[in-house]
């Protein structure tokens, strides 16, 4: 009797799964490595957004983890050491289906490297990412006119419309991430 009671009690859930997937390469990591915040996002249409890094598997060609890109984002490149930051960013449509998946990469050995990772989706679908660049590098993306303007800007905050078209981006002030 108490046999039945506890198999029972695990034969139901709240949730049922719709679908299951794998998630790039691996090595992957699916939650947050350089920035803080959540890993899994939603937008009003029911898209799901990831974010996470790869570690990369020594003997594994840079065209193993290639093969994954799709829609956007930096071509993937194998850093300097193994502290490399080679973050990603995903996008499935509610039905399960991979729509985005880019890297977004900082790497010593290759200028104008950058890493881009989702922090936060409104209720309009507008997207907010924080960019970390190098020093010396220029920012990827056309900083917002009138914005506050360090001497050395390492972090930047940037906002997307739920087309991915950017509306502004300024520097933080401070070399200390959100």
């Amino acid at each position: 009797f108490i046999f039945y009671i506890i198999l029972h009690s695990q034969s139901t859930f709240e949730y049922q799964r719709s679908w299951g997937t794998y998630l790039g390469p691996i090595g992957g990591k699916s939650h947050t490595y350089i920035f803080n915040g959540d890993a899994l996002f939603f937008d009003s249409q029911n898209n799901i957004y990831t974010k996470g890094y790869i570690e990369p598997i020594a003997g594994n060609p840079v065209s193993y983890y290639q093969q994954y890109s799709l829609g956007g984002g930096q071509n993937f490149q194998f850093g300097p050491d193994s502290y490399s930051t080679i973050n990603f960013y995903t996008k499935f449509n509610s039905a399960g289906t991979l729509l985005s998946y880019q890297y977004h990469q900082n790497l010593s050995n290759i200028p104008g490297s950058y890493t881009k990772e989702l922090l936060h989706i409104d209720q309009s679908d507008n997207k907010y990412f924080q960019f970390k660049i190098t020093a010396s590098t220029a920012p990827p993306i056309p900083i917002t006119t009138a914005s506050w303007n360090p001497s050395v800007g390492e972090f930047i905050l940037a906002k997307y419309d739920s087309s991915d078209n950017l509306l502004w981006a300024t520097y933080l002030p401070s070399a200390v991430r959100m």
